[in-house]
C-alpha cells in the first residue's frame, strides 16, 4: 500500500509534521513496515477545495486528516483495507 502525505506549506501549517510522526508510529504499532510505502508530496492541489486537514493519499485516493482523526482514519483506510486484501 502506498501512502503519500502532503508536506506543502498549507498542509505543513495544518499539522503535517505531527501527522507524519503519528503515521510512522501507527505503522510501527501495527507492524506494517513491510506492507506500506510512505512518502511525501509538496502539493496535492487540494488547498483551495476547503479541506481543513492535511492531505493524505492512500493508493491514489486523497483524504483530509487532522490530529484528531488520524487514528480512526488509519484503522479504517489502511489497516482494514490491508486485512481485507489478505482475505
Amino acid at each position: 500500500m502506498e501512502i503519500v502525505l502532503c508536506v506543502g506549506s498549507s498542509c505543513h501549517l495544518k499539522g503535517a509534521p505531527a501527522i507524519l510522526r503519528r503515521i510512522n508510529a501507527l505503522i510501527a504499532d501495527y507492524r506494517l513496515e513491510d506492507r506500506i510505502t510512505l512518502s511525501g508530496s509538496f502539493c496535492m492541489d487540494q488547498c483551495t477545495k476547503g479541506n481543513s486537514g492535511v492531505c493524505v493519499k492512500v493508493d491514489g485516493r486523497i483524504h483530509s486528516v487532522t490530529a484528531a482523526t488520524i487514528d480512526d482514519f488509519f484503522r479504517r483506510e489502511v489497516v482494514q483495507k490491508l486485512e481485507e486484501a489478505k482475505e
